[in-house]
C-alpha cells in the first residue's frame, strides 16, 4: 500500500521517442536543496569525524607506548584528568574507534548522483504509456536538462 503512494508523490517524466534530450523543470533547485540537506551534511561531518577519530587513537597509542610506567598523586585530591587519561589510555583507544566507526556509517551514506536521484524521485513514462524507470540509461547534460535513452535489452 504504501508503494502505490510513494509513486503517486513522483513526478513524472514522458518519452516521446527511444532516446531524446529532457528538460526535467525544478531539477537543479531540488537537487541543491537535497545536497544541502542531511544526507550531504552527512558526508561531509563523516569526513571531519574520521579525521577526529584517527587523531585520538593516535594519542592513545602514543600514551600506552610513551606514557610513564609510574603515576604518583595526592591522596586526599585523586586523579587530575591528565593522570587518568595515562592510566587508561585503552578508553582513548576505544573513544577514538568509535568514532571512526561512526564516521565510516555517515560516509556510507554518500550523496546520490543527479541520475540516481532522477530514477528515485522521478517516474518516466515511455510513449505507450507504461512506466520504463528500469530500462533506461540516463545521462545528464547540464543544469535541468537530461538524455534519456531506452535500454533495448534491460538488465
Amino acid at each position: 500500500m504504501q508503494a502505490d503512494t510513494e509513486e503517486k508523490t513522483k513526478d513524472r517524466i514522458e518519452l516521446k521517442s527511444s532516446a531524446e534530450d529532457c528538460h526535467v523543470a525544478g531539477f537543479g533547485d531540488q537537487y541543491a536543496a537535497y545536497l544541502e540537506g542531511p544526507d550531504g551534511d552527512a558526508f561531509y561531518n563523516g569526513r571531519l569525524l574520521m579525521g577526529i577519530g584517527f587523531i585520538i587513537v593516535a594519542v592513545g597509542i602514543a600514551i600506552k607506548i610513551f606514557g610513564p610506567s609510574v603515576i604518583y598523586y595526592d591522596r586526599w585530591v585523586g586523579l587530575s584528568f591528565f593522570q587518568y587519561v595515562q592510566l587508561n589510555p585503552g578508553l582513548i583507544i576505544i573513544v577514538g574507534s568509535v568514532c571512526v566507526a561512526w564516521s565510516r556509517k555517515l560516509l556510507s551514506r554518500r550523496p546520490m548522483s543527479r541520475e540516481t536521484y532522477l530514477l528515485a524521485h522521478y517516474l518516466v513514462i515511455g510513449a505507450d504509456g507504461a512506466d520504463i524507470s528500469s530500462e533506461i540509461q540516463i545521462r545528464h547534460l547540464s543544469d535541468d536538462r537530461f538524455h534519456i535513452s531506452v535500454d533495448p535489452s534491460p538488465t
